[in-house]
């Protein structure tokens, strides 16, 4: 098995990059597992771009998923729960506070917030744009 590195994005903006694990002995893609760490930058993205600089943990969840469009094991449903393998890596950025870390983001009871310094960021890069 090895590796081939692909982009995925929305328009004009690459949201993610993704290693799909390649079969050399049939040639068969096989459908690429998405890290945590992958769902950083589209989550901020999406932060960004919301009016209030808030967002609900099911309102980003639905985003990730419509720019991921999770395949194979990300769509496995978890056992005893109704909710698939994506849906809890969604979910982990809040219990593992992976946005937060950033200094970006504050946790809110709901989902997410930028924080006084995401409110910087997203000024500036609004500025650049």
């Amino acid at each position: 098995m090895r590796s081939k590195k692909y982009e995925i994005g929305v328009g004009n903006c690459v949201t993610a990059t993704h290693l799909v694990s390649v079969n050399s002995n049939k040639g068969l893609l096989m459908p690429p597992r998405i890290a945590e760490r992958e769902l950083v930058d589209p989550a901020l993205e999406c932060l960004y771009n919301s009016e209030a600089g808030e967002i609900s943990t099911t309102e980003l969840r639905d985003h990730l998923t419509r720019v991921f469009e999770p395949e194979g094991e990300d769509t496995a449903i978890l056992d005893g729960r109704v909710d698939t393998k994506f849906d809890q890596k969604v979910r982990n950025l809040k219990s593992h506070k992976t946005l937060e870390k950033t200094g970006q983001v504050e946790a809110t009871r709901k989902g997410f917030r930028l924080s006084t310094f995401g409110q910087r960021m997203r000024r500036e890069r609004s500025r650049r744009s």
